[in-house]
């Protein structure tokens, strides 16, 4: 008999036997540090959950190195130089325009007939600037002068009289020439000495204005001998050589333009018929 029997006290787990309720829930358990669980129909508490903790380091990266080296580029050598440019110069001229004749009648086709319109328009405007710079050289002189001015007369840009003559002294030069030839025609010697006389003192300024501005450009006064001087010369020499045979023709050129040059720039009133006609006996060695 146990001590409680003993002692006239019952026992406990004998008075109240333990009833059977069915089976039961096994009890969750739960680590060291784990809160427990929500339970069955409760929402997890966002305060409750594990931290997952830091995300494992990776380490460095690894390097891979330096990029290789090509080397240097290959070496193409030095550029050539192609040189200065050539200047092509003035356009040349394209003299007078032949004129076809009457175009075939093809039914009224307009290409033929534009064709030959188009060329002689060109020539056209050439004698317009020509005839422009001749009357501005006879109303205002040489030093007047401009391409400008040429080209407004003409009623032309100033483009068109570049392309046929670099600077206003050529476009002179040529209207001077032109009119050389159209007013100095004469076919015998005492005539030409005549007109050479008598139309230089309209041209006094031209004349003079070209001269100087050949002493200032060197280029310009080989055009200007070439172009005038030259071809004045031939004419005369021409004459004496026809008319005087035993006369030099050399010696009669450099006393007729000797005067002639000296005056127009010394004493142009001594420009006239009866000082032409002194030379002409001069060179057939007679005085009046």
């Amino acid at each position: 008999m146990d001590e409680a029997s003993r002692r006239g006290r019952p026992d406990p787990a004998k008075a109240h036997p333990p009833q059977d309720s069915g089976p039961r829930r096994p009890r969750q358990t739960r680590g060291p540090g784990t809160a427990p669980g929500p339970g069955p129909g409760r929402a997890p508490d966002p305060g409750q959950m594990r931290d997952p903790g830091p995300a494992p380091d990776p380490g460095p990266a690894r390097d891979p190195g330096p990029a290789p080296d090509p080397g240097p580029a290959p070496d193409p050598g030095p550029v050539r130089d192609p040189g200065p440019v050539r200047d092509p110069g003035p356009a040349p001229d394209p003299g007078p325009v032949r004129d076809p004749g009457p175009a075939a009648d093809h039914g009224g086709a307009r290409g033929t007939d534009e064709v030959k319109r188009g060329r002689p328009r060109d020539e056209r405007a050439r004698l317009a600037i020509l005839q422009a710079a001749r009357d501005l050289l006879l109303e205002h002189g040489y030093g007047a002068l401009t391409v400008e001015g040429i080209a407004r007369r003409a009623g032309v840009g100033r483009q068109t009289v570049y392309r046929w003559w670099p600077t206003k002294a050529d476009v002179a030069l040529e209207a001077m020439n032109a009119q050389a030839e159209l007013e100095i025609a004469a076919g015998d010697l005492a005539g030409f000495l005549r007109e050479t006389f008598t139309v230089a003192p309209r041209y006094v300024a031209a004349l003079s204005g070209l001269m100087a501005h050949a002493q200032l450009d060197p280029a310009f006064a080989t055009r200007f001998r070439a172009e005038f001087l030259a071809r004045r010369r031939a004419a005369l020499i021409d004459l004496v050589r026809a008319e005087l045979p035993d006369a030099d023709p050399e010696y009669a050129a450099d006393l007729v333009f000797g005067t002639l040059w000296y005056l127009v720039l010394t004493r142009p009133e001594r420009l006239d018929a009866a000082l032409a006609d002194q030379l002409y006996a001069t060179l057939r060695g007679r005085r009046r």
